[in-house]
């Protein structure tokens, strides 16, 4: 069976295109921040230097953002320890989390441009008095964003007496 050199033209031609496309449909868009919801946290960590025991709950503030062109979905917000608890705040709503997220009963749709705020709060007496001393905790959000999928912001620094 002999194949012309315009049969072996056109499918090459055919496979070519065709990889190109798998490629693209593969990999998604290229820019996926373009087309798709893109988390922005600022800031994502916090040193509290020294904390007093028996000094109160601290709290802080990040902005959380959806710089992307499509809807960005937040799935899940949970903290590293019983000792912090994390809120988002958005359009006059407050959920509250800790250890334990709740996916099944919650999550929060943030449109393009908009902005949400990350309230994190942080006992520095529900250890006891034996929780003294240096301290790290993080706050997992996990979003629609493909691109990063799980953002943690940190706080850290040492509990005094």
């Amino acid at each position: 069976m002999k194949i012309s050199k315009k049969t072996i033209y056109v499918a090459s031609t055919v496979i070519i295109a065709g990889a190109i496309l798998a490629f693209f449909l593969i990999s998604g868009t290229g820019n996926k921040g373009t087309f798709a919801g893109e988390i922005v946290v600022r800031p994502m960590e916090y040193d509290l230097g020294n904390v007093p025991y028996g000094g109160g709950i601290v709290l802080r503030e990040s902005t959380l953002e959806n710089r992307g062109e499509e809807e960005l979905k937040i799935n899940s917000i949970k903290t590293s320890c019983g000792c912090t608890e994390a809120q988002l705040i958005y359009k006059g709503n407050k959920s509250k989390f800790g250890m334990h997220p709740n996916t099944l009963t919650w999550s929060e749709t943030i449109p393009p441009g908009a902005k949400a705020t990350l309230r994190i709060l942080y006992d520095p007496a529900a250890h006891g008095p034996q929780g003294t001393g240096p301290f790290r905790r993080a706050i997992w959000i996990k979003s629609s964003d493909s691109d990063q999928e799980k953002v943690e912001v940190t706080i850290q620094g040492s509990v005094i007496r």
